[in-house]
């Protein structure tokens, strides 16, 4: 009776798997390293904003956190009497489940969490391009090409951040 193996997969297939996430989990590391935990610009706490009410009340509004004069700019008021963000809804509904985390991890910050969004997004934008560069016919320079994205432009600097850039370039 003859016992067959079960056939391996070809080193070359499983690199090519490999090296998507590994680039991601690098770039990220990266990011972590310089990650503040904090918002930088009122733009980010309007998106955050959004997020935090959406998760928190089921509302979309800004008022709870945002009425004010020096926050007014932030927003439009609505029909309603709310005040809402002058900022798409897209950013903030991807944000939810972040802040929704931050809400509910005992020792973590809600605002914390959120920030690590643009980091996960430009990570995964890494690992696209190696995919892609792999597709194209240079596996060898997906890696280097998702670096010299990920490191060495201004996609670092907003994998800090709470903007929409990211989520764009992605």
């Amino acid at each position: 009776m003859l016992v067959s193996l079960p056939a391996r997969v070809p080193q070359p297939a499983l690199r090519r798997s490999f090296l998507p996430l590994a680039t991601a989990v690098a770039l990220f590391a990266v990011y972590l390293l310089t990650y503040s935990g904090q918002f930088h610009s009122i733009d980010e706490n309007a998106v955050f904003a959004v997020s935090r009410n959406l998760v928190e009340h089921g509302r979309v509004d800004i008022g709870a956190l945002f009425w004010g004069a020096p926050y007014f700019d932030q927003g439009r008021l609505g029909p309603d009497g709310e005040l809402y963000s002058k900022y798409g809804l897209g950013h903030s509904l991807l944000l939810a489940p972040l802040v929704w985390l931050g809400l509910h991890l005992p020792g973590v910050g809600v605002v914390q969490t959120a920030v690590l969004l643009d980091g996960l997004a430009t990570a995964a934008t890494g690992a696209l391009l190696v995919v892609l560069a792999g597709r194209l016919g240079f596996p060898r320079a997906g890696p280097w090409l998702a670096a010299l994205y990920g490191l060495g432009t201004f996609a670092w600097v907003y994998a800090r951040t709470l903007f929409g850039e990211p989520l764009s370039a992605l």
